[in-house]
């Protein structure tokens, strides 16, 4: 048992209401907080104290216990924040307990936690945490909508995130960038080649969507991105419009922009095939492919041909048979 985690909530039920008393301590690198303020004996803090009483019995390791406690935390302040402004969580049954005596707020909890858990880039957490503390006021997100966009959020990398981010700004309006307006024609390196992946990835996953159909990661025009139904949801509650442009958004802003500088192209580690050389290789195959299938075609027609002018012989043999048979008896 993790006693410490596990001192994190107690959670007591006593004729409907819930008490929440709030430990102090603290695990090496971030405080454990209890759930006070506004949230203490809402339908949230409730939740909050029944995933409190499960993560105690778990063996963590330290940084799990970081990364789940960090995600807890600014996500109570998150709702705390909201409820202190006036808002009113969502009353479509969400926490209401109902299969398996546990409500939709304790499942979608535990998931964005022990998502957290295992997550290796620590700079999503915060975007985490947002996404559970929103869809706690957001109704039009359903227990089966929400568990879906865990499951994609746990799969982007930081930088997909990143990159949802900022065509979620542009389409937006919240940034006004000048992006290219000409599809790429591949790339020579690494860098620009793994941005490129990303942003396929996102439209695979319909997250963004393009004005013009995109065959791969090397034939987008950035200038027609724009977000999608679930990479709007995401955008919106995970609060992706707030996100600042650190260094991994200023290098993809300049990818789509097509500002290609010296200290990019220093980032080149092999030369890899572009898209025209790719192409001439397949057009070598075709063409050798095609002159096979001449030959092969030539071949068959001499075949046809052999066939026919031997069966004709073989007609006029016993044709000449017949003549010399008819001769011989008279």
């Amino acid at each position: 048992m993790n006693e410490r985690l596990g001192k994190l909530i107690n959670v007591v039920n006593e004729v409907g209401e819930v008490s929440i008393e709030a430990t102090v301590g603290a695990v090496a690198g971030g405080a454990l907080g209890g759930v006070g303020g506004a949230i203490v004996g809402s339908l949230a803090g409730k939740a909050f104290g029944i995933i409190g009483k499960e993560i105690k019995e778990r063996v963590l390791s330290h940084s799990e216990n970081k990364k789940i406690s960090t995600v807890f935390e600014c996500a109570k302040n998150k709702i705390e924040e909201r409820l202190d402004n006036g808002a009113v969580l969502r009353q479509d049954g969400f926490f209401d307990e109902k299969e398996n005596n546990r409500s939709a707020a304790v499942e979608i909890l535990e998931g964005v936690l022990f998502t957290a858990q295992k997550e290796y880039e620590e700079k999503k957490l915060e975007y985490m945490a947002n996404f559970y503390a929103n869809i706690c006021f957001d109704e039009s997100i359903s227990r089966e909508v929400a568990s879906y966009l865990i499951k994609i959020a746990a799969e982007l990398t930081y930088r997909e995130i990143v990159i949802l981010s900022i065509i979620g700004k542009q389409s937006w309006g919240v940034l006004n960038l000048l992006l290219r307006d000409y599809p790429y024609k591949g790339f020579d390196n690494y860098h620009d080649m793994g941005i490129a992946a990303e942003v396929y990835e996102l439209y695979r996953k319909s997250l963004i969507i393009s004005s013009s159909a995109i065959l791969d990661s090397a034939s987008f025009t950035p200038a027609e991105l724009m977000l999608n139904g679930m990479g709007e949801l995401l955008f919106v509650d995970m609060e992706l419009y707030s996100m600042p442009l650190d260094l991994v958004a200023n290098d993809v802003i300049a990818f789509l922009q097509d500002d290609i500088t010296v200290e990019k192209a220093a980032t080149v580690m092999a030369t890899l095939p572009i898209r025209e050389e790719v192409e001439a290789i397949l057009d070598e195959v075709a063409a050798e492919e095609e002159a096979s299938y001449e030959v092969a075609q030539q071949e068959d027609n001499f075949s046809e041909v052999l066939g026919k002018v031997l069966e004709e012989m073989h007609l006029a043999q016993r044709s000449s048979d017949g003549f010399f048979k008819v001769v011989l008896e008279k």
